[in-house]
């Protein structure tokens, strides 16, 4: 059975950058490639998705 993913969404333009497994603990920094917005995702375990625009 996959485990529910939580999705990673661009702050500005909502595009979906992709989707991590509930549970993961990580800090990832990602560039929308639609809009070019640079944005560092903090995810703790299953809390929802922080993010600080740069």
């Amino acid at each position: 059975m996959v485990k529910d993913r939580i999705e990673i969404r661009c702050v500005r333009c909502n595009k979906l950058l992709g989707k991590v497994p509930e549970g993961t603990i990580a800090e990832i920094e990602m560039k929308c490639t639609k809009c070019k917005t640079i944005h560092t995702y903090k995810i703790n375990n299953t809390e929802a998705l922080e993010a600080q625009g740069n």
